[in-house]
């Protein structure tokens, strides 16, 4: 993870969590797409020459201690071996960011501890 990918994922993270704040989904150019993961936004929201791809965050998740490092929220909800509780879970929500659902706050809080880490490493990188 070098300096430019660690910034252009911040950025993108930064601006959900804007919107997250804000409650709302379109915040100073950026929009918040509900039905999307923070994967999803991380991939399609940097510049394509940054090389991100959906998997960029996997060992971030692993380091942060999830043990499932491609469905991190999904797997503090259900067990690790029920994939098709997982794909109910998401495919049932309308806002993966509501603070009103158990689902939601835990995906505000991965992002806010994404964030947290992407500083941290961004400090030592210089």
């Amino acid at each position: 993870m070098n300096k430019l990918q660690i910034e252009s994922v911040l950025g993108v993270l930064n601006k959900m969590k804007a919107c997250i704040d804000a409650k709302d989904t379109y915040v100073n150019g950026f929009n918040l797409h509900v039905l999307y993961g923070i994967c999803w936004h991380v991939h399609v929201l940097t510049p394509d020459d940054v090389g991100i791809d959906s998997y960029f965050l996997r060992p971030v998740f692993t380091e942060l201690g999830y043990k499932n490092n491609i469905y991190p929220v999904e797997s503090t909800l259900l067990p690790d071996d029920n994939m098709q509780e997982w794909r109910l879970l998401y495919d049932t929500s309308n806002d993966l960011y509501s603070k009103d659902t158990n689902y939601g706050k835990i995906r505000c809080e991965l992002l806010n501890k994404l964030i947290e880490y992407l500083k941290n490493k961004s400090c030592l990188s210089e």
